[in-house]
């Protein structure tokens, strides 16, 4: 019988499936803003956003429990997105990014609870929790847009960074300003050019930061851990496949 751990981890996380979705994920990093000045780029982002649904849902796909919740979230995120355009409204802004924050939170839990079951470091794992981080860095960009179109000058903004945010307006649900934001403050580089000024925004900003260094340590100790004991594992496994050759002879 296999173990049922095992199996369950499979099913979540089948090869190369944390891969199509961490390429969709390093996309939006790579090709939006190179199109955030031209036209069709103003709400670029969200094909991007839609892509990375998907690659989520597809990664999730083999256990029936989690892809119907994942698709469920999915098609609320969709339909208030494509409200958010014909009835622009800070509530329908809001519950856009409540179930966008869901969906990616529930993913990111789903596979870090696959990192930390699976016995054996792999390129999927290794996968996995770069996806996870980059998760993080989504997710707060989508609670830091939020937070100033809710409260404008809950953040500081450079002379460009404010005129983009005003002429996007709250049709747009992300732009690459607050994801730029958000990874520098994941990776605590902080150069200022974007700064916190309420007490909510400042409490955010820090909890990412605080987030991210703690997520690196545990994750690297898991991972080095892991395969420590893989290696131990695989020696010992060797050594008495040797005694058993050394005893029939």
């Amino acid at each position: 019988m296999p173990d049922n751990k095992r199996l369950h981890c499979s099913m979540l996380a089948p090869d190369k499936r944390f891969l199509f979705l961490f390429i969709s994920l390093l996309l939006l990093f790579i090709i939006y803003p190179l199109t955030q000045e031209r036209v069709f780029g103003l709400n670029f982002v969200d094909i991007f956003i839609l892509v990375i649904l998907l690659s989520s849902i597809y990664a999730v796909i083999s256990n029936k429990r989690l892809f119907i919740a994942a698709l469920i979230l999915a098609l609320l995120e969709l339909a208030t997105r494509v409200a958010i355009y014909f009835v622009p409204s800070k509530t329908l802004l809001l519950l856009y990014t409540g179930f966008t924050i869901s969906f990616f939170v529930m993913i990111a839990i789903t596979i870090l609870i696959y990192i930390m079951k699976t016995e054996e470091v792999t390129a999927d794992t290794i996968f996995g929790a770069i996806c996870v981080y980059l998760f993080l860095g989504v997710v707060w960009a989508f609670l830091f847009r939020a937070i100033e179109v809710l409260g404008p000058g809950s953040f500081q903004l450079g002379e460009a960074i404010a005129k983009d945010l005003a002429e996007g307006g709250i049709t747009r649900s992300m732009n690459s300003d607050f994801i730029y934001y958000s990874f520098v403050t994941l990776t605590t580089l902080g150069y200022g050019d974007m700064t916190p000024v309420t007490p909510a925004a400042r409490s955010f900003a820090a909890l990412e930061a605080i987030t991210g260094q703690l997520y690196l340590a545990v994750l690297v100790a898991r991972l080095v851990g892991l395969h420590i004991a893989s290696s131990i594992s695989k020696k010992a496994s060797q050594s008495g496949d040797k005694e058993n050759k050394n005893q029939s002879n």
